[in-house]
């Protein structure tokens, strides 16, 4: 589409009128010996073309194209899986992931992934699920959004020019790489509960899918994409979690009140929490790598003659994340009920069970 004159559309929208003669706008002093153009044309990017890649693509563009929608908030995604494209010549590629960029700003992938790889110490992930895996050899940060991984170790595929290096995040691994021709995922990967594949800057996106191609069907869809740390950035040391032992109730349960206790119907406590479970679900997304494994959570709380939460804290939690239980308990706290009728205090108990969808896995490469 022809762009409007710039003269034309500040005139208009001086003017405010429909059919309003637009006054003219005096041309700007030409810069540099310049002549000022009158047309002005504003680069629209179409949505989802930031997903978009050509057809040589490497792990490198793929990297820079998340590390764009990232920038602008654009990384939520429903294809259910991470990337599409055939290999076959001339076609193209697409990042159809979920984003959840561990680390900011983005690593550029290393040229070096072979010599770190080769020495096959464990190897440590970085993810939106915290830290997982021993600190002495590798440090993967994802890029990619997946269901908490349970308990047990992580395993990772790099791929570089010499092939595919297997490790482990609770073990050394010794031995070359495999060829990607005729690869299979080794056993001594074998109970493993997620995958981490990372490539070599340079390596191409066809050789990319050929490795997830070969991938079980159970394993491709518990698979993250990662970039390896640089050799000369050192993570600060895991904060210590602040003290949320106030957040716990006593043996007592709540604190004696020594008001009058009124009345709430349990339709009218219902409906005051029913989006407090969005938003304890927001809480969980957010939840160290063991407790988002799962569990239960039961929470006691007051509500005040005027309908607000006086007190609450929790009875149990086999969690174990101070920082979940102070984000629910928070959210809990910040709720209005209906004032309670007769007037007076009401106590109440709200049993949350936290689980993880492992359906939400999505597939390593889209259908």
């Amino acid at each position: 589409m022809r762009a409007l004159p710039l003269a034309l559309l500040l005139g208009a929208l001086a003017c405010g009128g429909a059919g309003a003669e637009p006054e003219e706008v005096p041309a700007p002093t030409p810069v540099g010996g310049e002549t000022p153009r009158d047309e002005v044309e504003v680069e629209r990017e179409v949505p989802g073309l930031a997903r978009a890649l050509g057809p040589t693509a490497t792990f490198t563009d793929l990297v820079a194209a998340a590390r764009r929608l990232d920038d602008r908030g654009e990384g939520a995604s429903d294809a259910g899986c991470l990337l599409r494209g055939s290999g076959e010549a001339g076609g193209a590629w697409r990042l159809e992931a979920e984003l959840a960029v561990a680390l900011r700003p983005l690593p550029e992938p290393g040229a070096a992934l072979a010599r770190r790889a080769a020495r096959g110490r464990p190897f440590r992930l970085l993810s939106r699920w915290g830290r997982r895996g021993d600190a002495e050899g590798l440090t993967l940060v994802a890029f990619t959004d997946a269901p908490p991984p349970p308990a047990g170790p992580l395993g990772a595929l790099l791929l570089t020019e010499a092939g595919v290096h297997a490790l482990r995040s609770d073990r050394a691994l010794a031995g070359a790489p495999a060829p990607l021709e005729g690869w299979a995922l080794p056993e001594a990967l074998d109970g493993v509960t997620q995958l981490v594949v990372s490539a070599d800057a340079g390596t191409p996106l066809a050789r990319l899918r050929r490795l997830l191609a070969a991938l079980p069907e159970a394993a491709s869809r518990d698979v993250v994409l990662a970039v390896p740390l640089p050799e000369d950035v050192r993570l600060p040391d895991a904060p210590s979690p602040a003290d949320a032992d106030d957040l716990l109730c006593g043996e007592e349960g709540l604190p004696a009140s020594s008001g009058p206790l009124g009345e709430l119907a349990p339709a009218q406590l219902l409906e005051t929490l029913r989006p407090f479970h969005q938003e304890a679900s927001a809480c969980f997304a957010q939840a160290s790598a063991e407790a988002a494994e799962g569990g239960r959570l039961v929470l006691h709380f007051r509500v005040g003659p005027d309908g607000a939460v006086q007190a609450a804290c929790a009875r149990e939690d086999d969690l174990g994340d101070p920082a979940l239980r102070r984000c629910v308990v928070s959210r809990l706290s910040a709720l209005r009920f209906p004032a309670p009728d007769p007037p007076g205090h009401v106590d109440a108990a709200l049993p949350l069970v936290f689980r993880p969808d492992r359906s939400a896995a999505p597939r390593a490469l889209c259908p």
